[in-house]
């Protein structure tokens, strides 16, 4: 206390500045803890805590989430210094900002030299993975014209999948001409 009702450390009136009065006693505020008669500062990782270290958190900022005493970032954001900052669009979690730095990918993706690829059958679109045309084994593009590879024994053919000869499509697949056609 700086100034007091009486001798009991519950009776301040007023407190020094890193402290606050609550209830007749001078606490320390937000982002400080009591260390004896004196106010120091959390660990950066720490909104509140009972001690300096990283493992003495009692709450938490924006985009952490609170375990066994620390402050971890959660889901889709890394730690950079002591702020969790959003992953890059293209990872589901990261160790950093880069699309080069993912850890694990979202749906339709997989990893790649910690790059999140889209799946085959799927092309890339706004940081999204969409699903090709059902001729295409893998493709640049959501119509039948924009095949990059086809299902045996489809072929491609200026980006479409056709049949070989001898064959015909019915809806996705290849089935055999009718005897004696060569093609139909």
């Amino acid at each position: 206390c700086v100034t007091c009702s009486g001798g009991n450390s519950n009776q301040c009136l007023s407190c020094t500045p890193e402290k606050y009065n609550e209830g007749g006693s001078c606490v320390c505020g937000a982002g400080f803890y009591l260390s004896g008669i004196k106010c120091q500062p959390c660990h950066a990782n720490c909104a509140t805590c009972t001690g300096p270290q990283d493992n003495q958190c009692s709450s938490c900022g924006a985009n952490k989430q609170f375990s066994s005493g620390k402050c971890l970032c959660i889901s889709g954001y890394y730690l950079s210094g002591s702020t969790c900052v959003k992953c890059h669009q293209n990872c589901a979690t990261c160790s950093g900002g880069n699309d080069n730095q993912c850890l694990s990918c979202s749906a339709n993706k997989h990893i790649d030299n910690n790059r999140c690829l889209c799946n085959d059958g799927y092309f890339a679109s706004n940081a999204q993975c969409i699903k090709c045309h059902a001729n295409c084994a893998t493709c640049n593009g959501p119509a039948s014209n924009q095949c990059r590879t086809c299902e045996s024994p489809k072929k491609i053919s200026n980006g479409n999948c056709i049949c070989p000869d001898g064959k015909y499509l019915d809806g996705t697949t290849c089935k055999d001409c009718v005897h004696p056609c060569i093609n139909c």
